[in-house]
Formats: structure tokens, C-alpha cells, sequence
């Protein structure tokens, strides 16, 4: 199978896990608060990873440099989700995804900027009918 086609299924795929997991995530903030609607879905990734550990016994030959990477992207990811939650906590769901939605904006901006990628003509129009349509919600 094309690896473009791969690309598309598995971005949909993660799209409607994603999608879920907002409307699910909302669900819990106004019920049960931010922290504890982060903790326990983090307390469970914690589990499967600790499992597929066990299951694959990946090689764990890591630098230095890729630890400290590792913990800067966790905390970075931790706060991101907290605000994200908050934001449910208080806003509405629809407006809160769609802005939150954005950080592929700023993913592509690193790339770009840091690693040299480039997006070709049909990748920028559909990034920019996107991030229209986010923008009209």
C-alpha cells in the first residue's frame, strides 16, 4: 500500500481517537475536574506502555541528550494537556478542541524551521482550508 494512503488512514484514525478523547475529556472535566481528567487517562497510558515494555523488552540505549529531550517533551506535553482541560472545564468543548487543534500549525513551523521540511503545494492548500475551517468555528 502507497505510504501516502497509510499516512491518510492513520491520521483518521488518530483524528476520530483524538475527537473522542476531547469529547470524553470535556465530559470528565466538568464532572470530575482538570487534574484528576489528566491524572487517570495518564495513570492508564502508563499501564499500557508498561506492558508493551514487558511484551517487546525494547533495547533502552538512550543518550543523555534524549533523556533530557524525553522529560522537556513530557512536561511540555503534561501542561499542554492540564490547560486543555481546564479549558473544557469551563469553555465549550467545540471552541476549546478547535483551538487547541492548532498545535499542527506549530508542529509544521518546527519542522520547517529545525529540520528542513517542506510542505508541497497541495499539502499547503489543504493545511490552509483547514485551519479556515478551525478559524470560522
Amino acid at each position: 500500500m502507497n505510504i501516502t494512503i497509510i499516512s491518510i488512514l492513520l491520521g483518521i484514525a488518530g483524528m476520530f481517537g483524538w475527537g473522542m478523547y476531547d469529547f470524553l475529556g470535556g465530559v470528565f472535566a466538568k464532572q470530575i475536574g482538570p487534574f484528576k481528567s489528566l491524572f487517570w487517562p495518564q495513570l492508564a497510558g502508563l499501564g499500557a506502555v508498561s506492558l508493551l515494555v514487558f511484551v517487546f523488552v525494547p533495547i533502552l540505549d538512550i543518550s543523555g541528550l534524549a533523556i533530557l529531550l524525553i522529560a522537556v517533551a513530557s512536561i511540555l506535553y503534561s501542561a499542554g494537556y492540564l490547560f486543555f482541560f481546564k479549558g473544557l472545564e469551563i469553555g465549550n468543548v467545540s471552541i476549546v478542541a478547535a483551538a487547541m487543534n492548532l498545535w499542527a500549525v506549530f508542529t509544521m513551523l518546527f519542522a520547517f524551521l529545525f529540520m528542513g521540511q517542506r510542505l508541497t503545494g497541495v499539502q499547503t492548500l489543504g493545511v490552509a482550508g483547514s485551519m479556515r475551517a478551525i478559524s470560522e468555528r
